[in-house]
């Protein structure tokens, strides 16, 4: 889920394990030259995830895949090949976050703005709702492909 510590934890967990941290986010928009805002109000969703998608299978059959720790977006996995791929490729850990946990990191850090899905929010009410959606639509691809850590 965005705002759950995704990449806090993988950037620990890969600082822990010596070896490289790869955000997928970061990474499509380095390999788009824009901001995923951008690419959503010029592109739209749907050229977004293919993106996503492209990145992720190059970064995973990437021959030192095994020695690198990748924060997944939280939309990424619902795509039944990226579901397959990170189930069958990797291990994935899930960050189960308490969504009024999530809530408040979020409201507080002010940057719905630039999260194309939460944007619609205008209060913390309805951030809260939003993702309580969001999540609802997302809980049978976490459980598919991870390992659950609760925070």
């Amino acid at each position: 889920m965005p705002g759950s510590g995704k990449s806090c934890a993988a950037r620990e967990l890969a600082a822990q394990l010596s070896c490289k941290w790869v955000d997928l986010d970061a990474e499509v928009e380095r390999r788009a030259g824009k901001s995923i805002a951008r690419i959503f109000a010029e592109d739209g969703e749907t050229a977004f995830r293919a993106l996503e998608k492209s990145t992720l299978h190059s970064l995973i059959s990437a021959s030192n895949a095994k020695k690198t720790v990748l924060s997944l977006g939280g939309g990424t996995l619902q795509d039944p090949e990226n579901l397959a791929l990170v189930r069958d490729h990797t291990y994935c850990i899930w960050l189960n976050t308490p969504l009024d946990v999530i809530a408040e990191r979020l409201w507080v850090q002010g940057d719905i703005g630039e999260r194309p899905l939460l944007v619609a929010a205008k209060t913390k009410k309805e951030l809260e709702e939003l993702l309580k959606s969001i999540f609802t639509s997302r809980k049978a691809s976490y459980t598919a492909a991870a390992k659950e850590i609760k925070r």
